[in-house]
């Protein structure tokens, strides 16, 4: 199985268990790691690295070695009288209460916390007498994995295992480890100091410590009790490999004895005296056997020797841990490639290196293969006769091989000597409030698996079968959904575009009940009968491909997978295909691709729906693959499109599909008179299915679509009318002035953060003064007189192809160097050639400042989304500090020399410095302008009044010069790079541009281009804008709702303010309403008679409304004048390393090339 994103094994075959935890133990040597760090290191500071169970490797091997000694038979009669002394402490206490009822847990804790603070720390502690000591309190603290801090800091080790370790964060509290870590101190000083020597943890530890532990001849001779894991090789220890511990390794281990003895025994200790109360017979035979070894003993005090020769009393203690394992699993991490072969199938299985072994240790022991009737309490299943029944691997409660539990014997002795004390003084009885069957706790319990967190989701998992039918029958309003698969709230809405959120198993509340019923009649009795022909067809067919291979063997899950196939085809869509003839038909392929959940590509898809899932909405990330669910519409559409076309009617589910969008399906009488199956699913209140329950299914709803979704607890709709989109847009573009904030917090007016400064990122009447200051920068006239500094950037371009002769480039390199160029001589002021030098500091720092993909970068977004008050207040700004200090001091001394020498060079700064001074206005004859199909129009250019506009600050100016990198840089190129890719693959449009740019080039004999010259181009305008439709530069925008709106035309639905009204850009593009065959590259569709076809809120390469990019007119000047000049020198052709189809890369980036995109650039011959 999959644990997010890990691989686990699951192993509950005994044998295999041994083989993998005892003879093949080299190759698992490890516990998956509960932290993920290099904090496992000797000298790391964090404790909680130190204990045993999270040592790794040569370091575990020492350490264990070393320790090992110091849980013996020998050490264990040491340590037994201080265990007989608490246990007569709680004798006592229980005297007082005279009879009364006690909550056993309680008692057992406090009893375990004394043995601990005795046995471990050396100290003396009545937990029964002084109820809040502060060792109790500390201990029960300790061992609360539940408590919040601990699972944050745990989940925290998981995630950023680096950072954790390098901030030195442990899992223990640091006042815990204080207290402890002075106890053991003060404990060792007073020992050392007056030369006491007291047989417990901390004396054998010291010896530890000094090397001077070692296995005497005795330590081989115990009686054990069957539950006890042998160490194994114990008389093989070698000097080598005994540890030097250090103090904090010590205290380390001492704090071992509350994670695996305080809860862990106590909770063992409760179920034993549970189960002999519910069953006298037991605890009847137990207590003769403990009287029996009383009257022996004479009145003296048990000793280690008569606890261990008491077999009744093991054979019940073993039961309970059968029954009521301290672990429900354990686990070993695979280190090399380790190969499994199962003879008796024939199968070879091989856990990979890095893999996760999980042995189920609840589930072996409730396994009636091993255990007849496991919920029965039977400690006979023990005894001397049917012991050795029970495999090796079968019985885990305290682990198997060299990784088991180091202290099983001590664990073992203080459950027996309790429970000797206990029933040689007590009788157990139930009382009124006595649980039976006893009821776990839900939530986090290391019983049986019965409440579990899921990374921090909560999960409940119910065996009971009444509470089963109460849950999803009787209570079923409480439990309406299934847990969402794709956790985007709204992303399974009527409108959605993911295919995967439209299934009805994925539907909730009210959507689910409307189709659920408006479906439910379609598989009554009476439509299955319907259908019953074209399965017996099917049978019919698989019937006689067997009969054709008389006697032979076939692989019988291949056969019914092509059947199901053939049945799915038919009674589905309405196809006849026989795949046993027809064996690779599409059908059956893209069947198996549909359903293949366990494909990497299908199981990151689900992944990325989990980890981050507004971002997967946000790129409207199917789980099928688009390929799959084109194919899949197009058959059902013609499918329709047939039968309404010839009335035919074939009835299958397509028929009924088409039935219940005309609500003309309904229950018919005689649809409960069938003669079910037992195992038939009953539909719950057939007879109550009304009229106004059943809804039309349209088309997309057949075939699947969205609306609306939460990111987090944001509300966010998906609009993908044209028209809506327009209304939103423009015509109420008052409900909808701004962006949803990149960074919420750092927008003020008087942040120093730059990025808060760019345009795009200004929100309300700041956007919008700023915004009316900017315009006339980009108008028709103002791109005339940088057209110069377009054409040189472009010769030095075409300059740079001309050597060596016909190589190929890497094109998409080759339009950043250029970009780069044009920004830093139109928004800078600098003359730059990355062509010449390929590393010059504005190239750097450009690539830089406009790569969002780097961590650091997302890291702080994210830190803005999360703590926009505190990244707000530090002023942390998006930008690199370095970046915008480079691009801070080129602009001022720019501007210096500009206002000493009077220098006006028509470029954005010239600009920005004209409209900080308010002398920007628009001229009458920029409205006169021809632009392009993409063009993004200014509203309401006439009417700017100048009250609206504002002085800018420096700060202001220089922020919109960086604006040129964000918008400019890369996304820009990757439009060239798609222009020219697209009309390489395409030689008859290739030729056609070619010939409109030489005729163009024959007017101006021999002279420059001109700007008006390149907008009068229509062929190229029209591939320049089918590129933008098919590579748009945005995957989508938004709008922020700034007041409750309520959509036009349909009351019921209301936007309510603060929700994000998002707009798919590529979804609309790829539309096949808007533009047929959308994967096809046809500049036709911007043709003089097909472009009005296009509605307005269907077409956004540049947005919409008066939130539109700023610099549209700017962008396709530069996109057009560099085509028109390799075009007009160069012929493309593809190289063998161009990719075709083009492979995009997975990432933030959503249109890089994955490897690339080469071409080849042939000159022309001039004439």
């Amino acid at each position: 199985m999959f644990e997010v994103l890990t691989p686990m094994f699951v192993i509950r075959d005994p044998e295999l268990i041994k083989q993998i935890t005892v003879k093949d133990f080299e190759h698992f040597i490890n516990h998956r790691p509960l932290i993920k760090a290099d904090s496992s290191m000797p000298n790391s500071s964090v404790m909680f690295t130190k204990v045993l169970f999270n040592l790794n490797d040569q370091r575990w091997r020492n350490v264990r070695t070393t320790l090992s000694p110091t849980f013996t038979g020998s050490k264990m009669r040491q340590m037994f009288a201080m265990i007989v002394e608490c246990s007569e402490n709680m004798v006592q206490a229980l005297a007082t209460a005279n009879g009364q009822e006690c909550e056993v847990k309680d008692l057992f804790i406090r009893f375990t916390n004394d043995i601990i603070a005795s046995c471990a720390f050396g100290v003396r502690i009545n937990s029964f007498r002084d109820k809040e000591n502060v060792f109790f309190r500390y201990g029960k603290d300790l061992t609360d994995f539940g408590r919040l801090k601990v699972f944050l800091k745990m989940m925290g080790y998981q995630m950023f295992p680096k950072l954790m370790a390098r901030l030195e964060i442990d899992i223990f509290d640091r006042k815990h480890i204080q207290f402890f870590t002075e106890l053991f101190r003060q404990s060792v000083r007073e020992r050392e100091q007056h030369g006491l020597v007291r047989p417990d943890m901390i004396h054998l530890l010291t010896q530890a410590g000094k090397g001077k532990l070692r296995y005497q001849p005795t330590d081989r001779v115990e009686v054990e009790g069957f539950a006890t894991v042998r160490e194994p090789n114990e008389e093989k220890i070698i000097p080598e490999n005994i540890a030097k511990l250090g103090e904090s390794e010590m205290v380390a281990q001492c704090l071992i004895f509350f994670l695996a003895g305080f809860d862990t025994i106590a909770t063992l200790m409760s179920f034993i005296v549970y189960e002999i109360t519910l069953a006298p017979e037991i605890q009847q035979r137990l207590y003769e056997e403990i009287q029996q070894v009383s009257e022996s003993m004479g009145g003296g005090s048990l000793t280690y020797d008569a606890l261990q020769g008491m077999r009744y009393l093991d054979m019940v203690v073993s039961e309970t841990l059968r029954k009521w394992p301290p672990a429900p699993s354990t686990d070993r991490l695979c280190n090399q490639d380790f190969r499994i072969t199962d003879e008796r199938d024939n199968v070879e299985i091989i856990i990979p290196k890095g893999v996760t072994v999980n042995i189920p240790i609840a589930g072996l022991h409730h396994d009636p293969h091993f255990y007849p009737d496991p919920d029965r309490f039977d400690p006979e299943r023990s005894n001397d006769e049917n012991k050795h029944k029970i495999p090796l691997g079968a019985y885990l409660p305290f682990g198997i091989g060299p990784r088991n539990c180091i202290a099983s014997r001590f664990a073992l002795m203080e459950v027996k000597a309790i429970v000797y004390h206990l029933l040689l003084h007590y009788e157990f009885k139930c009382t009124d409030r006595t649980p039976v069957p006893v009821q776990l706790a839900k939530g986090f319990t290391p019983l049986r698996i019965f409440g579990l967190f899921e990374m921090i989701t909560p999960m409940f998992v119910v065996r009971d079968p009444e509470l089963i039918k109460q849950i999803t029958v009787k209570d079923f309003d409480h439990f309406v959904n299934h847990r969402a698969i794709l956790p985007a709230d709204g992303s399974s809405s009527s409108n959605s575009s993911i295919m995967f959120t439209k299934v009805l198993f994925n539907l909730n509340g009210q959507r689910w009940r409307n189709v659920r019923n408006t479906l439910s009649p379609a598989f009554t009795g009476s439509k299955m009968r319907q259908m019953f022909t074209m399965i017996v067809e099917c049978s019919e067919n698989m019937i006689k491909e067997l009969a054709t291979f008389t006697g032979q063997e076939f692989e019988v899950k291949n056969l019914f997978i092509r059947f199901t196939n053939d049945v799915i085809a038919s009674c589905a869509f309405g196809v006849r295909i026989n795949s046993f003839r027809d064996k690779e038909n599409v059908f059956y392929r893209y069947g198996k691709d549909i359903t293949n959940f366990g494909r990497l590509k299908v199981f990151l898809k689900m992944m990325g729906y989990q980890l981050v899932p507004k971002l997967m909405a946000w790129l409207e990330i199917d789980i099928f693959d688009r390929e799959h669910v084109q194919f899949f519409i197009d058959l059902f559409r013609q499918s329709v499109q047939e039968r309404e076309q010839h009335g035919i009617v074939r009835p299958d589910m397509i028929h009924l599909l088409m039935q219940a969008n005309k609500g003309k399906l309904r229950y018919q009488p005689t649809d409960h008179e069938e003669v079910e199956g037992f195992a038939t699913a009953k539909e719950s209140y057939d007879e109550k299915v009304v009229p106004e329950d059943m809804i039309k299914l349209s088309e997309n709803e057949m075939v699947a679509q969205m609306y609306g979704m939460f990111e987090m607890f944001t509300p966010m709709f998906v609009v993908r009318d044209p028209e809506l989109i327009k209304q939103i847009t423009v015509k109420d573009f008052d409900h909808f002035i701004n962006h949803r904030p990149l960074m919420k917090g750092g927008s003020s007016s008087n942040s120093t953060v730059m990025f808060s400064k760019i345009l795009f990122n200004l929100t309300g009447q700041r956007w919008r003064n700023v915004r009316t200051t900017l315009s006339p920068t980009f108008t028709g006239s103002k791109m005339r007189q940088m057209f110069a500094m377009i054409l040189e950037c472009s010769d030095n371009m075409v300059q740079a192809l001309a050597h060596p002769t016909g190589r190929e480039w890497e094109v998409k390199d080759l339009f950043i160097r250029f970009t780069n160029d044009v920004i830093a001589s139109c928004a800078f002021g600098v003359h730059v050639n990355s062509f010449r030098d390929k590393d010059n500091v504005f190239f750097r720092y450009g690539k830089d400042l406009s790569n969002f993909s780097r961590l650091k970068v997302a890291l702080k977004i994210m830190g803005y989304q999360v703590f926009p008050k505190l990244m707000a207040r530090l002023q942390m700004d998006i930008f690199d500090s370095t970046h915008v200090q480079f691009f801070t001091e080129m602009f001022r001394q720019s501007v210096q020399e500009r206002e000493e020498h009077g220098i006006v060079r028509p470029d954005l700064i010239h600009l920005l410095i004209q409209a900080r001074k308010g002398q920007l206005r628009y001229q009458p004859q920029e409205l006169e302008e021809t632009d392009g199909f993409a063009t993004a129009k200014e509203s309401n250019e006439q009417k700017i009044l100048p009250e609206d506009m504002v002085n800018l600050s420096e700060n202001e100016m220089i922020a919109q010069c960086l604006l040129f990198f964000l918008a400019g840089f890369d996304t820009i190129a990757t439009s060239m790079t798609f222009v020219l890719y697209e009309v390489t693959l395409a030689p008859e449009i290739q030729q056609r541009l070619y010939e409109e740019i030489q005729q163009v080039s024959e007017t101006l004999d021999g002279k420059a281009l001109t700007y008006d010259a390149l907008q009068g181009m229509r062929y190229l305008d029209m591939v320049v804008s089918e590129t933008l439709r098919k590579w748009s530069p945005s995957p989508g925008t938004d709008r922020m709702c700034n007041q409750d709106y309520t959509i036009p035309g349909d009351p019921d639905i209301v936007i309510p303010k603060g929700a994000t009204v998002f707009i798919p850009i590529a979804g609309l593009h790829y539309d096949p309403r808007f533009y047929p065959d959308p994967d096809r590259f046809d500049p036709e569709r911007f043709n003089d008679e097909n472009k009005h076809t296009i509605p307005l809120g269907a077409y956004l390469p540049f947005g919409i409304g008066p939130r539109n990019c700023i610099a549209s007119r700017f962008a396709l000047m530069e996109v057009k004048a560099i085509v028109y000049h390799i075009l007009l020198n160069y012929e493309l052709k593809c190289s063998e390393r161009t990719s075709v189809p083009v492979k995009l890369a997975k990432g933030f980036s959503p249109l890089k090339p994955e490897n690339g995109i080469y071409l080849k650039f042939n000159p022309r011959m001039k004439n």
